[in-house]
C-alpha cells in the first residue's frame, strides 16, 4: 500500500489537471503506507499525513502535493519525510493547518512500554 490520492470534477469525474489522470501514488518505504489524515492550504496545496511501515515498524509520514499533484520540492526536499521517534510504532492520527503556514501533527509514538502522545509543529 502506498499514499494514494484522487482528485474529482465538479461532475463526479476524475480531474486530468491533477498528475495528468487525477490520480497520484507515492510510495514512501518498502512496507505499507497509509493516509491518516488530510489538509488544503491557502495556496492549494495538498498535505496528507499518516504512517509508513520501516524496518523498525511505522514511522510518522507526510507528503505535500502541488495543486497540479506532483510532489512540493519545497517541503523537505523531495515532498515527503518518514520520521521514526521510538524504535516502536508512530503514527499521525490528525492534522492541522496553522495560520500563517506551519502543520500540526497529533497521534502516538511506542516508548517500548507504552505509547506516549506525540504532537509536532512543522514549518
Amino acid at each position: 500500500a502506498d499514499f494514494a490520492l484522487a482528485r474529482y470534477t465538479t461532475n463526479g469525474g476524475l480531474d486530468n489537471s491533477f498528475d495528468e489522470d487525477g490520480r497520484v501514488t507515492t510510495d514512501l518505504s518498502a512496507g505499507d503506507d497509509h493516509i491518516t489524515s488530510l489538509g488544503l492550504q491557502p495556496n492549494d496545496k495538498l498535505v496528507v499525513a499518516g504512517r509508513a511501515y520501516t524496518a523498525t515498524g511505522c514511522d510518522i509520514a507526510l507528503a505535500r502535493y502541488t495543486p497540479e499533484g506532483d510532489l512540493d520540492p519545497e517541503f523537505s526536499e523531495d515532498g515527503w519525510l518518514v520520521q521514526d521517534f521510538y524504535a516502536g510504532d508512530d503514527s499521525v492520527q490528525a492534522l492541522i493547518m496553522l495560520p500563517k503556514g506551519p502543520l500540526l501533527v497529533a497521534g502516538y509514538a511506542d516508548n517500548g512500554t507504552d505509547f506516549d502522545f506525540v504532537a509536532v509543529r512543522y514549518r
